[in-house]
């Protein structure tokens, strides 16, 4: 056979066929202890196809068309495929609370400052505090920046 020429099936498994009937000859002549050994290596090799065969996402049918398998690999990857879109929701979810808390001890914080003041609370809802407030802050503005009321003056 030419090397780039392409074994069919058929062509593959009589020649599979034939490797095995005088592989099996052989072994005949052999002693005990190597047929057992042999034994044990070829239920170990089937185990091995037959999990890797039960792994395999995609199967052929009888048609020779390509099915999706549901086996027990099957399962594992869609976990798999879920797991960081969990990993995500989780994370969102997580500083969705940490930025609740911020707020909840800032809030805290405003309330203990408003509790720990000379004035009653009420007083900062008081619409006649508010305009104190402005004008305060404009006292306090111009007490500030002395050298302006100077430049003012000497002008």
């Amino acid at each position: 056979m030419k090397p780039n020429q392409t074994m069919t099936d058929d062509a593959v498994d009589q020649a599979g066929r034939a490797l095995a009937q005088s592989l099996k000859a052989e072994a005949d002549q052999l002693p005990p202890e190597i047929q057992a050994r042999l034994e044990g290596a070829r239920a170990q090799a089937l185990a091995a196809a037959r999990a890797a065969r039960e792994a395999s996402a995609v199967q052929a049918d009888a048609s020779g068309q390509a099915v999706l398998s549901g086996g027990p690999g099957g399962r594992k990857r869609f976990g798999a495929a879920w797991l960081p879109a969990l990993v995500l929701v989780l994370g969102l979810v997580a500083l969705a609370q940490g930025q609740w808390f911020q707020q909840v001890l800032g809030i805290s914080e405003v309330d203990t400052e408003l509790l720990k003041d000379q004035l009653p609370p009420n007083a900062y809802g008081d619409p006649g505090f508010n305009e104190y407030l402005d004008e305060d802050a404009q006292k306090t503005d111009k007490e500030a920046r002395p050298e302006d009321d100077q430049k003012d003056e000497g002008a």
